[in-house]
């Protein structure tokens, strides 16, 4: 379960979450505009499918887990992020505060946001 503790491990870690880089995919803009209003190459930038897509299905056979994880699909592991809205409905400036309602890991909730 994610915890106040680990989530500041976390963000302490250096590491991202998943809707951080999402919105780095799909919007191109840093945090605060640190480069400028457009430092990332906007015309690099892809829609929110191909976003979720390289972090999920696609990623899977990367980190030697295809036919394992990556879809949702009988035989594959329960590995489920649940948002608060809709990411094909938000504004691709609106993806950064998307929060997780819900984590499950293969099949079991490890976070839940109360």
């Amino acid at each position: 379960m994610w915890t106040d503790t680990t989530r500041k491990q976390f963000a302490r870690s250096g590491l991202r979450l998943p809707s951080d880089f999402t919105d780095l995919a799909a919007a191109r803009q840093t945090s605060g505009g640190t480069w400028g209003a457009a430092p990332l190459g906007t015309a690099q930038s892809v829609n929110i499918h191909t976003a979720l897509k390289s972090y999920t299905a696609w990623a899977a056979p990367l980190i030697g887990q295809a036919g394992r994880t990556g879809v949702l699909a009988p035989g594959m592991a329960a590995d489920i992020a649940v948002w608060d809205r809709d990411p094909y409905q938000v504004p691709t400036a609106a993806i950064k505060d998307m929060k997780a309602d819900m984590t499950l890991f293969r099949g079991k909730l490890v976070f839940e946001r109360k």
